[in-house]
């Protein structure tokens, strides 16, 4: 600055103004139009020739056409050579006698080479181009364009005759004379302010850490055996092209930053100069440069360290720069405020940094996976681990090594370009001849300036969102989540408990259930009478009809003389606990995903990480776009159940005038059939579990890491109360036949009944029969091998599928029998997904071969005709619970739209901040 102003100065001697290019004016930007405002006051001074001594005056309109600077000498001893072309001043000064000269030139050239020697520190291996400079060489050619005298003096007229000598003069001495003052404010100036900047920046060279640690006051994180720490460590060791393609992805990266604001005050013996700055962005470019392998990570007590080497790495960093003077033969009339951005290219960019990381232990253990992501919640960790809250977390220690170069970028403008060339040639040759200086410096800073980095980094991290509260879903609260479930399992168990109170009466008393309605309605009447009549009549008795003689309705079925009491209070109350059960398992939490960290003794789980329940993925799938599985979600496995046990129970209770005999049977037909259905989400959290279900283990086998899906209560209680809905569903249908039956039962003596064994297919043709048996045995080999074939696959991606798997790991091919075994691989002694494994061969595999086997055993096996209507029963029962379609419908479902689901929950669930 004291260089550039003492040029300045030594313009003002050269004075120009005149018809210079105003396209060249035009596009200098805010630095060229703050030069035409600056204001320089002239000191006295005599020229050679005539009678010239000047007393005072004043130059203005400052404008340079080009600045040009190269660079000489040595590494060690510099040179810079700069050329100023197109200068323009205009003066108005005052001479000796109160005459005023008005002059001013144009096209003036100003050249100087200036010498910088070394700053010897200490060190003897460091020295600082910060030492004595020395303006080796000044040239200077300028054209006075006018020169003008006023004043009523006597030498006002000789000065007017001798108007082309002075002019001369000028021309020819200014120059010598503008050198002179230019190479002397500059030795004595700049000498002066890099002298004092090198006494500053001294105590950085050979700076240390402090020798202790601030006073801890709570249990602290030990990150040498902190298993997430740990793990990381070993898994960037064995996987050193993963984490370099990773860390590429992150190229190029915006680094958050607050307004950092720098401010400094230059004094010198001719004036005081102000400059500052302020930083509002950093952007660096050159991560994907990474030497892989070179990147490591570790942890010591409160000490985590990195290093990475790298190509090239450069760092911009957007700012405003002022500058003023607030004493002196230079005036501003305003500050300059200019926008530039400054580019750090670093080659052959190696450094290892140690950062300081007091983080309270409770506190970080009790994070969610959402937080975890949030530097605001980290630092907040950190705040209340020690004494003073700003001292926990900071750059300890900072190692480097490259071959930097510096790049200078002004808002668009001639001159500012030049400039910005000027100060990349100036600095690029200082930083070359003295890297061990720069690296110390880089080093030592950070030890110096600890405080101000401290209130830098802070500042950033209080600039951000604060951390709030989770936003992972835990369902609706312990409060409403107990209610409902111990709601549901009580309303069961009070139902079961009075229907079993009739059962506990030893009175030797027949009870309602022991008693035979249909022998008690026979009493005192002619029934038998009474159907005959009505065979007569209508060919079958109705209910109605046959009842009328006891007086007694059975219309509903629930009312009928078959149903036993502890039937007909049973099942309202399992219909309630069902709705209660299914209500609870779709808000509540149903499935999470925790992240689990293993190394030696230490276990640390973070979770979960997504956290997936009924309604929450037909909202996340309608919000992906997904919206066949929203659809099938929202439809099968929420509506639906609550639909099926509403019309369970109006089947059950509805007079025949609401509901005649054949409109229920064929209602209750098609809930037996359809009921399945629900499970539609139990099949597609199945294939959720077993594509997040992703493993590393070191090769040491001292360290793992697993995406563990983990199945809570609310999916089993989902599939309980599906369970339930469809035992519900047989009850209502066998009641129903058997009611049909008992309303024939006085029929039974006109009837003729073959109670002989004989074999179903004796009453079918042969042909029928043949095709028959062939259908159910290819049906049984087509599920069978349907199982063991290869159905699907399932494609992992994302930063972690890369970290942990290698690239034909990736693709996870799959059978029906592979996706069961796949549930508890590597956990074959979790209670929970052995449940779940059970629950999904039992309904997809089980239950569809044994269907095929009742039948097989239905038309082969000579039985009675009540034994064939039992198993025909038991087929049917079979039929409702093979879920084999409901998954081959999940798989497909998945097929077209669980990539768009993934996607959805990486960018905008739990780790969502992570994955942006």
């Amino acid at each position: 600055a004291s260089m550039k102003s003492g040029i300045v100065v030594g313009l003002c001697l050269l004075a120009a103004h005149g018809s210079a290019d105003i396209a060249i004016v035009a596009t200098s930007g805010a630095i060229g139009e703050w030069l035409r405002h600056l204001q320089f006051e002239l000191p006295y001074m005599s020229l050679p020739g005539p009678v010239i001594d000047i007393k005072s005056g004043s130059c203005t309109g400052l404008t340079i056409g080009a600045i040009q600077t190269t660079m000489g000498g040595t590494l060690q001893q510099p040179e810079i050579l700069q050329m100023l072309t197109g200068v323009r001043l205009s003066c108005l000064v005052s001479m000796n006698d109160d005459t005023t000269v008005n002059f001013g030139m144009n096209n003036t050239v100003l050249q100087h080479r200036v010498a910088i020697q070394p700053w010897l520190t200490s060190d003897p291996g460091v020295s600082l181009p910060l030492g004595t400079v020395e303006v080796i060489d000044c040239s200077a050619s300028m054209d006075l364009e006018y020169l003008d005298f006023a004043g009523q003096t006597i030498m006002s007229p000789m000065l007017e005759t001798m108007h082309n000598t002075i002019r001369r003069v000028v021309e020819e001495e200014a120059p010598k004379i503008a050198c002179k003052q230019i190479s002397g404010y500059i030795a004595e100036q700049t000498t002066q302010v890099l002298s004092d900047q090198a006494r500053k920046l001294e105590p950085l060279l050979g700076a240390r850490p402090p020798l202790f640690f601030p006073e801890a006051l709570v249990e602290l994180a030990n990150w040498s055996i902190y298993p997430p720490v740990q793990v990381l460590r070993q898994m960037i060791a064995e996987r050193p092209t993963a984490m370099k393609f990773l860390i590429g992805l992150a190229n190029p990266l915006n680094i958050p930053q607050y307004l950092v604001s720098v401010n400094q005050t230059i004094v010198t013996s001719v004036g005081t100069t102000e400059w500052g700055c302020l930083v509002d962005f950093v952007y660096v470019e050159g991560l994907d440069s990474m030497h892989s392998g070179s990147f490591w990570l570790d942890g010591h007590g409160s000490i985590i360290s990195t290093g990475a080497a790298f190509e090239h790495v450069s760092v911009t960093i957007g700012m405003e720069v002022s500058l003023d003077f607030l004493s002196g033969p230079v005036q501003a009339k305003s500050t300059l405020r200019e926008r530039l951005n400054m580019t750090l290219d670093m080659q052959s960019l190696s450094l290892a940094l140690d950062v300081l990381a007091m983080v309270s232990k409770p506190a970080i253990d009790a994070l969610y996976v959402d937080q975890i992501q949030q530097p605001h919640c980290i630092a907040g960790c950190a705040e209340s681990a020690t004494k003073h809250w700003n001292e926990s977390l900071g750059l300890w220690v900072l190692d480097t090594n490259m071959t930097p170069s510096l790049n200078v970028a002004f808002r668009p403008g001639t001159l500012e370009a030049q400039l910005a060339a000027s100060v990349d040639t100036v600095v690029g040759a200082a930083v070359q001849g003295y890297l061990p200086a720069v690296k110390a410096l880089i080093e030592g800073a950070v030890q110096v300036q600890r405080e101000q980095l401290s209130q830098a980094m802070w500042g950033s991290i209080k600039s951000l969102p604060p951390c709030g509260p989770t936003t992972v879903y835990l369902g609706p609260g312990a409060i409403i989540t107990n209610l409902l479930l111990w709601g549901g399992l009580g309303i069961l168990a009070l139902g079961i408990l009075q229907a079993a109170r009739p059962l506990s009466d030893r009175s030797g008393r027949k009870t309602k259930i022991d008693a035979n309605p249909y022998e008690e309605c026979r009493k005192g009447s002619d029934i038998d009478g009474l159907y005959a009549k009505s065979i007569e009549m209508q060919g079958m008795p109705s209910s109605r009809s046959i009842d009328s003689s006891c007086g007694v309705d059975r219309g509903v079925l629930a009312e009928h003389p078959c149903v036993p009491q502890a039937a007909l209070t049973l099942f309202s109350y399992v219909v309630v606990s069902a709705i209660v059960l299914f209500l609870y398992a779709d808000v509540s939490l149903a499935t999470s995903i925790n992240f689990v960290f293993t190394y030696g003794e230490y276990t640390q789980t973070i979770g979960p990480a997504l956290a997936f329940s009924v309604v929450i993925i037909a909202i996340d799938s309608f919000e992906a776009g997904a919206y066949l599985i929203a659809a099938c979600i929202a439809v099968l496995s929420i509506a639906w159940p609550f639909v099926k046990l509403i019309t369970l129970l109006i089947a059950w209770r509805a007079p025949a005038d609401v509901l005649s005999h054949s409109s229920r049977e064929r209602l209750l037909m098609f809930l037996d059939e359809y009921g399945k259905w629900s499970l539609i989400d139990t099949w597609l959290g199945i294939l959720a579990l077993a594509c997040y279900k992703l493993a590393w283990h070191s090769s040491s086998g001292e360290a793992s890491f697993v995406v563990d899906p983990v199945p809570e209560i609310p999916f089993f209680m989902f599939v309980f109360a599906s369970i339930l809905t469809l035992v519900l569903g047989h009850i209502a249908s066998g009641y129903h036949r058997l009611a049909a039956e008992w309303d024939l039962g006085p029929c039974k003596s006109y009837v003729a009944e073959h109670e002989e064994n004989r074999r179903l297919l004796e009453y079918m043709e042969f042909g029928t029969a043949r095709r028959l048996i062939v259908g159910i045995v290819a049906t049984t080999y087509v599920v069978l091998a349907g199982a063991f074939v290869t159905s699907f696959q399932m494609v992992e991606s994302g930063a972690l599928a890369t970290l942990m798997l290698n690239e034909p790991d990736k693709v996870a091919s799959y059978s029906l029998i592979g996706l069961g075994q796949a549930l508890t691989k590597g956990k074959s002694g979790d209670i929970g997904l052995r449940m779940v494994q059970l629950i999904f061969f039992t309904f997809a595999l089980f239950i569809p071969l044994a269907l095929q086997g009742a039948l097989l055993a239905l038309c082969v096996l000579p039985l009675s005709h009540s034994r064939q209507l039992l198993l025909f029963d038991m087929c049917r029962a079979l039929d409702a619970w093979a879920a084999f379609d409901v998954f081959a419908t999940a798989v497909t479902v998945s097929h077209l739209e669980f990539g768009l689901f993934s996607s959805f929950l990486m960018h905008y669930n739990n780790l969502a901040q992570g994955c942006r």
